[in-house]
């Protein structure tokens, strides 16, 4: 009689859930954004690719909803796989902070002045957690930080970077939303250039094994960068147009997709003889993408040219091949 409650009791009780925000096309609406009970908005329409959430200029992922009421405070590990290009001075990947002057609460994981670090308040000054070792750029990276109640910690891809003292629980500002892609407060907006892989929040400390095991997931679940028999090269055959050539025998049908600066990137037409419309005399970048044999997405470049200075009309005999297309 006595055991029926007290397992009815233990069968109620939910294991820790961990708040996944998963950056795809299929949760995205235009500027909106939903996942389970989640939702939230960008402050511009993203450009979501194959590695995730591509950030340029002023945007961030602003969340609401019942999903954050469950944001923890007595114990907490943010994770965030990212390739940052540029880092303002103060950079949060993900964080739900004010950073006012006397008045600094919840916690941010990013960098500060370039270094990694994540930061908690429990009611007083934000206290960090520093790497020495500068962010790298232009590279994945997995970002995790940790709070136990009585220490903060910082791993960089895995590995314990940094730590600090600080016992309590967490405090947030009741008005403050958790935030993706920016360091910003009631004061503060600083953007980040760069992509967000993947984001995750849970009321579990990671231990540094379970720091290790996670890191190594989270790169191998990126897009893998196919080996090329020949590497890419751009052949111009007039000042708005062009013809990439390469062999690759992993990379079948790949999607051309072009950038210009502060543009959305747009998917390339082929011609019958493979070349496609450039922006002439524009710089532009050019990223091809395709899905392997085992499913794993598969991504080339960015690769960065410049019409502006590449191209020149140059006479040739008639006996002289412009290009050829492998």
């Amino acid at each position: 009689m006595f055991l029926l409650p007290l397992l009815l009791a233990f069968a109620q009780v939910e294991a820790p859930k961990t708040l996944e925000i998963p950056l795809a096309p299929a949760n995205c609406a235009g500027k909106d954004w939903r996942a389970g009970g989640l939702k939230g908005s960008f402050d511009q329409k993203p450009q979501l690719e194959l590695s995730g959430w591509r950030i340029e200029g002023d945007n961030a992922l602003t969340l609401s909803g019942k999903g954050l009421d469950f944001l923890p405070s007595k114990s907490l590990s943010v994770t965030v796989v990212a390739s940052i290009e540029e880092a303002p001075d103060w950079c949060s990947l993900l964080g739900c902070m004010q950073d006012n002057g006397s008045y600094e609460r919840g916690f941010f994981l990013g960098s500060r002045s370039g270094f990694p670090c994540f930061a908690v308040s429990t009611g007083k000054d934000l206290v960090y957690a520093r790497s020495n070792q500068a962010l790298p750029l232009g590279q994945p990276v997995v970002l995790q930080g940790t709070f136990d109640g009585n220490k903060i910690r910082l791993y960089v891809n895995g590995v314990e970077a940094a730590n600090a003292e600080l016992s309590g629980s967490i405090a947030y500002d009741a008005e403050t939303p958790l935030i993706a892609g920016a360091f910003r407060d009631k004061d503060e907006n600083y953007p980040v250039k760069g992509t967000l892989h993947s984001l995750s929040i849970s009321p579990v400390v990671l231990d540094a094994a379970g720091a290790t095991q996670e890191a190594k997931q989270g790169l191998a679940r990126l897009p893998q960068r196919p080996v090329f028999d020949i590497p890419p090269s751009l052949t111009y055959l007039a000042a708005d147009r062009a013809r990439l050539d390469y062999r690759c025998a992993g990379l079948k049908n790949p999607v051309l997709r072009l950038r210009c600066p502060g543009q959305p990137p747009q998917t390339l037409s082929l011609a019958a003889d493979g070349s496609f419309a450039i922006p002439a005399g524009r710089p532009f970048s050019l990223e091809m993408s395709a899905v392997s044999a085992a499913g794993r997405p598969m991504i080339a470049g960015p690769y960065n040219f410049d019409a502006a200075t590449a191209f020149q009309r140059v006479a040739l005999p008639a006996s002289k091949a412009v290009g050829s297309c492998l």
